[in-house]
């Protein structure tokens, strides 16, 4: 996995992607589309989760220096930066798990690797859209705070500002193809239908055998 890790990595960093043009495309596609759930769109989820990581490292480290340089600087209910508040609580929770590759592993174990985790691949899938949406939360306040120094202090907390609702806009398909996997998963994966297979060379399975099991 940590060489899919890389290579996904790569492959978002470039300018379609980091930009989110191929990943909007993708999804406006998706959803003119009848909303049909692709084995394509696999690839497109890892690539956009990438990208996610991509930004919340960027945010990681230009967040601190840029507030280094305000030290001025307050939120909005008055507390200095650093201190306990609201605001600094919620912007660690959204940063912390940039170091944790526990969740970049447990997105291919949802789209590329079923049953390589602790939990069962519906689970997985299901806990994994949950993460996504809750991040969309952590990132809205942590928005609303930079705009906050933006308009109030400093012009360069427009950077940290920008990142945050870049992140926010890929977050978007992430959650939405999330929790569209999660309906399609059953127990052992994502399920396809005979003529996804088909396509993709998927053997097909004997009528009986049940691949969603109890």
């Amino acid at each position: 996995m940590w060489s899919d890790i890389w290579a996904l990595t790569c492959e978002a960093s470039k300018p379609w992607n980091i930009s989110l043009v191929s990943i909007y495309a993708v999804y406006f596609g998706y959803l003119t589309g009848g909303k049909k759930y692709t084995p394509s769109i696999n690839e497109t989820l890892k690539v956009s989760y990438a990208a996610h990581c991509i930004y919340l490292f960027l945010g990681f480290f230009t967040t601190p220096v840029l507030r280094k340089l305000a030290p001025h600087a307050k939120a909005p209910e008055g507390g200095a930066l650093g201190e306990y508040n609201v605001y600094d609580i919620l912007n660690v929770c959204t940063y912390i798990h940039t170091w944790c590759f526990l969740s970049f592993l447990w997105a291919l174990t949802v789209v590329k690797y079923p049953g390589k985790c602790c939990m069962t691949p519906k689970r997985a899938a299901f806990f994994f859209g949950v993460w996504m949406f809750i991040a969309i939360l952590f990132d809205s306040v942590s928005t609303y705070l930079h705009i906050y120094l933006f308009k109030t202090y400093e012009w360069y907390f427009i950077i940290p500002t920008i990142i945050q609702i870049t992140d926010i806009l890929v977050l978007i398909p992430i959650t939405h193809w999330s929790f569209h996997a999660f309906s399609l998963t059953t127990y052992k994966g994502i399920e396809m239908t005979p003529e996804e297979k088909a396509e993709e060379g998927v053997p097909l399975k004997d009528e009986g055998d049940d691949t969603a099991e109890k």
